[in-house]
């Protein structure tokens, strides 16, 4: 909370005395989720790489002047409706939201760090692409008074180029001649 703010109410009693009374007033301002977009993902390849590396670790990062307030994360997911208020206590600014987080993305709801692997049906989705266009991100924070605050994000993943795999067939393959034949071959 922020304690920058206070209320004085000073008396005159007509002469030379004076009394001020003072008291700090409590502010609780939303969060504000900072990131415009996300980081590149890429298939089969863990979303924050490793913890030892802290560059390498993708999170969500907010803004919030109550310095000691501490926050919950929250994706919503792909086919997922939740009712959110940006004042839960009071019920001030009812937004009913849509979920557009790929399943395989996941968040610690205490630090905000994102994790998961997208796997070959996940990519490529990119910008303008042909193959779904980018992924849509919608995280939720709250602080600890219940305000919310939410914001799409959007997130590019890369796909992996692979190589054929051929799949060994039967043994024998009789064909007889002057008669139609078909077979297929697993990629």
């Amino acid at each position: 909370l922020n304690f920058d703010t206070t209320i004085a109410i000073s008396a005159h009693d007509g002469h030379t005395g004076v009394s001020v009374q003072r008291w700090p007033v409590t502010v609780n301002f939303a969060p504000a989720i900072t990131d415009q977009s996300l980081p590149n993902a890429k298939e089969g390849v863990d979303y924050s790489l490793n913890f030892i590396d802290t560059s390498k670790v993708n999170m969500i990062h907010i803004y919030d002047p109550n310095v000691s307030d501490v926050h919950t994360y929250r994706l919503l997911y792909v086919g997922e409706t939740d009712t959110f208020y940006r004042d839960k206590n009071y019920g001030v600014g009812k937004t009913v939201l849509t979920g557009t987080t790929p399943h395989w993305l996941e968040i610690d709801p205490f630090s905000g760090v994102l994790t998961g692997t997208p796997g070959i049906t996940d990519a490529p989705r990119t910008a303008g692409g042909a193959c779904g266009g980018q992924e849509s991100v919608l995280v939720i924070v709250e602080d600890a008074c219940h305000l919310q605050t939410w914001a799409w994000l959007p997130l590019t993943v890369d796909s992996v180029q692979h190589l054929p795999n051929f799949v060994k067939g039967p043994h024998d393959i009789c064909a007889t001649n002057k008669q139609q034949f078909c077979d297929s071959v697993k990629v």
